[in-house]
C-alpha cells in the first residue's frame, strides 16, 4: 500500500461541521458550534484512551460571542482566542498587556505546537494517529512530523484549488520530544 494511503485507510473522522447542522435540523437552536476547549478536551481524551486514528474537523469553534455557521452558511463574527502549546509562555508569545486590554482568551492544547490565533472563521483539523500510521520516520521529531503533516495539507488544499506555498519554515526545533502515540497505540 502507498504511504500516503495508509493512515487514511485507518482512519475515523469526526466532521463537527457535518454534524451541526443536522442537529440543527431536528432541534432548531440547539446545537452550537463545538468550542475550541471541548475540541482539545476531546483531542486529549482520544489520545489518551483510543488507540484508533482520528481527523477531527471542527468549523467556527468560537466561543461565547458566536462563531461558527448560523445555519445559513455565513460565519458568524466570534471574538479572537489565543491557543498555545502546552509548553508555549505567553509572555513570550503573545502581546500580554494588548490580551489583558482586549480581554482575548487564552488556551493550552496539551501537546506541543505553534501558537495561534482563532475565530469563528477558522476550520480546525487534528489528526490524533498512532506511529506506527504515519509513514517512516514522519514521526522522527517535530522537524519530521510538521513537514509530513505540511505536504498532507498543501495535497488536500491544491486538490480544492488553493495555492498553497512551497516554503517551509526551516526554524522548527530539530529532534526532542513530539507528543504522539507508541507502536501499539493509547
Amino acid at each position: 500500500m502507498h504511504e500516503s494511503t495508509r493512515l487514511t485507510h485507518r482512519l475515523h473522522v469526526l466532521r463537527f461541521d457535518r454534524l451541526l447542522p443536522r442537529a440543527r435540523a431536528a432541534r432548531p437552536g440547539a446545537a452550537a458550534p463545538v468550542h475550541i476547549t471541548e475540541q482539545l478536551r476531546l483531542e486529549e481524551a482520544l489520545f489518551r484512551a483510543d488507540d484508533r486514528n482520528w481527523c477531527i474537523v471542527n468549523t467556527g469553534g468560537g466561543g461565547g460571542g458566536g462563531g461558527g455557521d448560523g445555519g445559513d452558511g455565513r460565519y458568524l463574527a466570534a471574538p479572537p482566542q489565543i491557543v498555545l502549546g502546552i509548553s508555549g509562555k505567553p509572555a513570550k508569545l503573545t502581546d500580554l498587556s494588548r490580551v489583558r486590554r482586549e480581554r482575548v482568551p487564552l488556551f493550552r492544547r496539551f501537546t506541543g505546537g505553534g501558537t495561534v490565533v482563532v475565530d469563528g472563521g477558522t476550520t480546525f483539523v487534528s489528526l490524533v494517529c498512532n506511529k506506527a500510521a504515519l509513514p517512516a520516520g514522519a514521526a522522527a521529531g517535530p522537524r519530521e512530523l510538521m513537514r509530513w503533516s505540511a505536504e498532507l495539507y498543501a495535497g488536500a488544499l491544491a486538490r480544492c484549488g488553493v495555492p498553497v506555498s512551497e516554503h517551509f519554515d526551516e526554524s522548527l526545533p530539530v529532534g526532542g520530544g513530539g507528543h504522539h502515540k507508541g507502536g501499539g497505540g493509547g
